[in-house]
């Protein structure tokens, strides 16, 4: 199952790529990051449409952060678990991937943007839903969160014709795509998953080798855990 382990790509390594170019950023120096003016800065998210229809087979119901529940395919034939990613793996090299991304998880991002008024999960807000054309915020700290996060979108937007949908059901935000073509040869599905009720992280959930149709029906059954 080495694939499951490698397709999962993170976008925090862009933390050190950008320290490189900034000298200080990591450390947490004010820097001035210039305005990001690539064709994927200016690529967002599709307006939120209904919530996508529920899977409907044979589920396992699992609980996942930031207080989430989702119904995932029965039939899993081996688990991976590796830091905080866990990786399902089924018949037919198929595979599902959660990847939980905590505050206390990035501190090197979180060091470069400190003093920010934003919370971890704004910066999926302001990859799916902003572009350069939008108004910055002027608070330094802010501003720097801001073109860090136009830089982010690299990871899910760099790919010409990259349409993200986004679905909107109470505190819980979810950003999904289908990847244009291959990574390693696995077609790879990928979902952002917000909660406004825990702003502090937000989930990824990736899939190799799983029909997108099968792979937004998941995304259906997902659902805010409430807390008493």
């Amino acid at each position: 199952m080495r694939i499951g382990l490698v397709f999962r790509r993170s976008c925090w390594g862009l933390v050190l790529i950008l320290a490189a170019a900034w000298p200080g950023l990591a450390s947490g120096e004010e820097v001035q990051i210039p305005k990001c003016e690539e064709a994927w800065c200016f690529t967002v998210a599709q307006p939120p449409s209904a919530w996508p229809a529920a899977y409907t087979g044979k589920t396992i119901e699992v609980q996942e952060f930031p207080r989430i529940l989702i119904d995932i395919p029965a039939g899993i034939k081996k688990i991976v678990r590796s830091d905080s990613v866990t990786l399902m793996a089924y018949d037919g090299r198929k595979a599902l991937s959660f990847s939980e991304h905590r505050k206390e998880d990035h501190a090197d991002f979180m060091k470069a943007v400190e003093g920010t008024s934003y919370k971890l999960n704004d910066l999926m807000h302001v990859v799916f839903t902003k572009t350069p054309k939008d108004k910055e915020p002027e608070a330094v700290a802010d501003q720097t969160f801001w073109r860090l996060a136009m830089r982010f979108k690299s990871t899910y937007m760099s790919e010409s014709g990259t349409r993200v949908f986004t679905g909107k059901k109470g505190a819980v935000t979810v950003y999904y795509k289908k990847e244009s073509k291959p990574i390693l040869g696995n077609l790879e599905n990928t979902a952002i998953v917000l909660n406004e009720k825990s702003p502090n992280g937000f989930l990824q959930i990736s899939s190799t080798n799983m029909p997108f149709d099968e792979f937004t029906k998941i995304i259906g059954t997902i659902r805010e855990r409430m807390v008493k």
